[in-house]
């Protein structure tokens, strides 16, 4: 059961933060998955309870199970470093759905090109107008996909040690669904002539995560996928650092998502918890009179939990953190 893995995760000291975190009760565990999962959004959103049903792993083999971009709702186990929130509390979350790709299957992909009553920014409940090419038109043909899920323009992912670019990050702003496909329409001219126009595809956005733009990319939605989270230390040595902040900031604290140097080709699983480490600062030694520079030892200040993994990115959610988490901050076993 769900609660016999997190009190046996007690007496591991690493594991205890986010075992107060994932006590998941298994009273839904028979339920079926909803037909339409909510769209994934920041793990930092809070969203309220009861909106969603709990995929719980009714065999016990983890700690969870949840539905890509399904919510997930969290019981407090123990009391945690809050005056907002007591033992029994319950909110709920979803984890964020970040994009890796090549640079070429973004670029590639279908993209909104325009929106009605020439409005800048769409929402949830607006149509908007979508083309593709080739491969990626957007038809409405046997076996073609028809739900989307819209990412911005992509940015490149740098190792900050060595420099490779490691990867395209997609930021999920929003899904849409196709209501009419893309073609073409012969249409006569004041002159007379005769010409072929094009006529975009029109879709209807069902979520956003954030206002959609001109510009954003279309990518198929993904077959529906139950991912076992249990929380676990990796059993080889990941010295790892952080690559960015998953959205716009500088720094990130608890509850926030960041993308980590290390992926599938490494040996990261979901599931990995990870130590992250604050690099000591250089400080001269002042008292010496040769006055040496001191490289001051790496020091924890907070736990990374892996859920998202790529062939070269992970994505983690900030367990806990004491000082804000930066690009560059190293991440190890605990």
């Amino acid at each position: 059961m769900a609660r016999d893995a997190v009190a046996r995760s007690a007496s591991m000291k690493w594991a205890w933060p986010l075992a107060a975190l994932l006590q998941i009760g298994t009273a839904a565990a028979r339920q079926d998955p909803p037909a339409n999962p909510p769209a994934a959004a920041s793990p930092d959103q809070a969203v309220p309870p009861g909106q969603s049903a709990v995929d719980a792993n009714p065999a016990g083999t983890g700690c969870c199970l949840a539905v890509n971009g399904a919510m997930v709702d969290i019981e407090i186990g123990e009391p945690i470093s809050s005056k907002r929130h007591k033992r029994g509390d319950k909110f709920a979350l979803r984890l964020a759905e970040p994009l890796v790709v090549d640079e070429a299957t973004l670029a590639n992909a279908a993209r909104v090109v325009a929106a009605r009553d020439d409005r800048v920014l769409i929402s949830k409940g607006d149509r908007a107008y979508a083309r593709g090419a080739g491969p990626t038109a957007l038809l409405m043909d046997a076996g073609k996909p028809r739900d989307f899920r819209i990412f911005r323009n992509s940015t490149p992912l740098k190792d900050p040690v060595t420099g490779e670019v490691l990867g395209f990050e997609g930021q999920y702003v929003g899904q849409a669904v196709l209501a009419r496909p893309e073609t073409t329409r012969d249409v006569t001219e004041s002159s007379g002539t005769v010409t072929s126009t094009i006529v975009p595809a029109t879709i209807d956005v069902v979520s956003t995560k954030e206002e959609i733009r001109v510009g954003d990319r279309l990518l198929p939605e993904p077959e529906r996928q139950m991912r076992s989270y249990t929380p676990h230390a990796p059993a080889q040595p990941v010295d790892a650092r952080v690559v960015s902040i998953y959205g716009d900031g500088l720094s990130a604290g608890q509850y926030h998502v960041v993308s980590i140097n290390r992926g599938r080709r490494d040996g990261i699983e979901p599931g990995h918890v990870l130590a992250l480490l604050r690099a000591g600062e250089r400080v001269v030694d002042r008292e010496d009179p040769l006055r040496p520079t001191l490289k001051l030892p790496d020091e924890p200040h907070g736990q990374l939990f892996v859920f998202r993994v790529f062939e070269r990115v992970s994505y983690g959610l900030i367990l806990s953190a004491q000082t804000a988490v930066r690009p560059g901050d190293r991440c190890t076993p605990p």
